[in-house]
């Protein structure tokens, strides 16, 4: 397929890669996230293999060519608009979605914190994984084994009555 056919489809290199994006998206969207275990089987175990697979993916299957997607602005290009809020609410949701599990797992009641929500944005960010990698010259395991952890500690103090006031 030449070049010209893709651009009299695709309009611009912003529209191809904003298409590309979505149908990445919608594929995350419609498979299951990992063969893992339900959290309320293994709360902790669940954590980290989901913390493991996610900065996997951010280092591997997102990389170098989604970057600089993520880390845009958009500048003046529509196209790139559209994308940062598509890659915006698709992440929210499916952040609130894990944060959820994981805080009915511990015992949560009703929604969880938003201080929790955020922690689990933070710890599976793929700004994360780049600056650790990148940084502090840690393999993806090693992201996924720290954020895990901490995100174990997040979820119990949140659980926990001391972590009422802060929610």
């Amino acid at each position: 397929m030449s070049t010209r056919t893709i651009f009299r489809h695709f309009g611009s290199h912003d529209r191809l890669i904003v298409e590309t994006v979505k149908d990445i998206f919608d594929s995350w969207a419609h498979r299951p996230v990992s063969p893992l275990p339900r959290p309320t089987d293994d709360l902790d175990g669940w954590l980290e293999g989901l913390a493991v697979l996610i900065h996997t993916r951010n280092a591997h299957v997102l990389g170098e060519a989604f970057w600089g997607v993520y880390a845009t602005n958009g500048g003046d290009s529509p196209a790139l608009l559209e994308l940062i809020a598509l890659r915006s609410e698709f992440r929210d949701r499916a952040v609130r979605y894990l944060a959820s599990c994981a805080w009915l797992a511990a015992g949560g009641a009703d929604e969880p914190p938003e201080t929790l929500v955020l922690g689990f944005a933070i710890n599976l960010s793929v700004f994360t994984t780049k600056s650790l990698m990148l940084d502090s010259q840690r393999t993806p395991t090693e992201i996924g084994v720290l954020t895990a952890n901490l995100l174990k500690w997040l979820l119990e103090y949140s659980v926990s009555d001391t972590g009422a006031a802060f929610g």
